[in-house]
């Protein structure tokens, strides 16, 4: 990333200047032309690596997330948390796949079990506290008292 934002640098320095000293009125905007397509292809670089940046982060963190979870006492309330936040940045990462697939089956079921095993942990997240039989519907928790 630095090596892009570095080949960045100058470009920005210089129409920077250009566009402060007011250069564009002198030449019609020429230079500005010019510089454009550099200025793209730098500009794309930084948004590759930006890219690939985040990707790393992000598989960081999945990996990170995993590791609370397998590291949590079974059954522990710790668990079904670290176990919602798991399943739902997969559900949210394969869900890219699925909208980008028009909903192919090939994406549809991995999508399918991470959302379930998200509400699985979702649900006993809720009814163990409770001490509820987890069949229970959660619409009790809505429902008005009288």
């Amino acid at each position: 990333m630095l090596v892009a934002l570095e080949k960045l640098e100058p470009i920005h320095g210089e129409l920077a200047n250009y566009a402060d000293s007011k250069g564009y009125l002198s030449d019609g905007g020429q230079k500005g032309k010019e510089m454009e397509p550099a200025l793209d292809a730098a500009l794309e670089g930084v948004a590759i690596e930006q890219a690939k940046f985040y990707d790393g982060l992000t598989k960081r963190d999945e990996i990170n997330t995993q590791q609370a979870f397998e590291e949590a006492e079974k059954d522990s309330l710790d668990y079904y948390r670290a176990g919602i936040v798991l399943y739902a940045k997969q559900s949210v990462r394969l869900s890219t796949d699925f909208f980008q697939s028009a909903g192919a089956d090939a994406s549809a079921k991995p999508f399918e079990e991470s959302l379930g095993k998200t509400a699985q942990m979702i649900e006993v997240f809720i009814f163990k506290p409770l001490n509820l039989p987890r069949e229970k519907n959660i619409g009790f928790l809505f429902a008005e008292k009288s």
